[in-house]
């Protein structure tokens, strides 16, 4: 899929090892360590920012910070959530948190900041390395289903490195990535048709996890929008009941997936929410009957669990910790003012993709428009992997101010994807 020119190899391989790239290479390996391990996924990150806090040019980095175009939206929900402290009634284990995930969007302009000092080839060596993991995790979820091994046996359905829920989300984003590339690109269309082949058919006959299938229409509908305005999102349409008609029919998997839906659906309606659907209904519902005793400034920090036990404890339902809605949570949470400070972060950072090149937009905001649309049924922010997956892909397609930086590099550019780039 992707060509090299050999000096370009050589000299990466090379300053792979130098101290002065060590940061920007640590932001390399987090794309792949995010969808294979936790724990792997701590070692780049503090790396990282033992670099930030102790690496020197102390002004630069201020400055760089200050002017990154995510960083206000940034601050400006991390004073939210350091305020909520003052007022919260839940234990400090919880606020702490709640604190520990807000701060890792806090790191955003630090990964983008030693990604601008390092090669432009960085940002394309990360996304190389993320499409990397999900084709591991594809041909090892092959190997546990259609192989029976024992290969992610902590995990169940497809799920290998991760649960089959976040399988299926970033499996989605590979997929969308692929794409775009065979779509923009002349070269090398035959291994991405098969490479496109081969994760459609992981999503629709060994997928068990039905975030994917969302992801898939939310990126898709970007690239559709953009591509062809109202006319892509109708063909869109067309072309995905079409898929889904025909996993429905052949995909034994994805036939029970969509089986469980209806029924969990058709229970809810009855009045049972034992079942996925049913508790996430449920706890929406409930969860915007909390946010209006508080609408302004919310309950604090970390106090979702708290206020929601305390509220349908002795009652026939279940309780949660979270209601797999990122926007409820903060609204509970913050308020109002949570969520427009959530809102500001999202618009910030799309009005920032928008300047991007054509190609590169329509990855960028794909991956962004899956994060914003994932977290009406998922509460992201709070998640560790999702969390600092969509933080790496922001810091890689928001370039900082152009007033504290030489040239920000671009991979994507001129019409169609450059897979060998260099410097302005």
């Amino acid at each position: 899929m992707m060509k090299f020119a050999g000096n370009v190899n050589l000299i990466y391989g090379m300053s792979f090892l130098k101290l002065k790239d060590l940061p920007a290479n640590l932001v390399v390996l987090l794309a792949f360590f995010i969808p294979t391990s936790t724990t792997l996924t701590y070692v780049p990150v503090l790396g990282i920012l033992v670099f930030w806090f102790f690496g020197g040019h102390r002004q630069d980095k201020i400055r760089w910070y200050f002017n990154y175009p995510l960083s206000m939206p940034i601050l400006f929900l991390t004073f939210i959530y350091l305020a909520g402290i003052v007022y919260t009634s839940a234990e400090w284990k919880y606020c702490f948190s709640s604190l520990r995930d807000i701060f890792r969007f806090c790191c955003i302009p630090i990964f983008a900041y030693y990604l601008h000092l390092s090669d432009p080839a960085k940002k394309e060596y990360a996304l190389k390395f993320f499409i990397a993991a999900m084709l591991l995790t594809c041909a090892l979820g092959m190997l546990k289903i259609l192989g029976s091994l024992p290969i992610g046996e902590k995990h169940s359905g497809s799920g290998i490195f991760k649960s089959h829920i976040k399988t299926s989300y970033f499996m989605a984003i590979a997929l969308f990535f692929i794409f775009v590339n065979f779509y923009y690109q002349r070269k090398h269309q035959a291994l991405n048709l098969i490479l496109i082949s081969v994760l459609l058919f992981y999503m629709f006959y060994l997928n068990t996890g039905r975030t994917g299938y969302l992801i898939l229409l939310a990126s898709f509908s970007v690239f559709a929008w953009y591509q062809f305005r109202l006319k892509g999102l109708v063909i869109l349409g067309v072309i995905f009941s079409v898929l889904l008609a025909a996993a429905y029919f052949t995909s034994e998997v994805f036939a029970t997936r969509i089986n469980e839906l209806h029924s969990e659906l058709l229970f809810y309606l009855q009045g049972t929410t034992v079942s996925s659907l049913g508790a996430r209904l449920e706890f929406a519902v409930n969860s915007f009957m909390i946010f209006l005793q508080r609408p302004f400034f919310g309950f604090g920090t970390g106090s979702f669990m708290g206020i929601y036990e305390a509220t349908y404890a002795g009652q026939e339902m279940l309780l949660t910790d979270n209601p797999h809605n990122e926007y409820l949570k903060i609204m509970v949470e913050f308020g109002v003012f949570g969520l427009i400070a959530l809102l500001w972060f999202f618009v910030r950072a799309w009005q920032a993709m928008l300047k991007l090149p054509v190609p590169t937009k329509i990855l960028a905001l794909g991956i962004l428009f899956s994060f914003i649309v994932g977290c009406l049924f998922n509460s992201w922010i709070n998640d560790f992997t999702e969390s600092h997956f969509v933080c790496l892909m922001l810091a890689i397609f928001v370039s900082g101010d152009q007033k504290t930086t030489l040239k920000p590099p671009c991979f994507l550019h001129g019409g169609k994807i450059s897979l060998n780039p260099t410097r302005p």
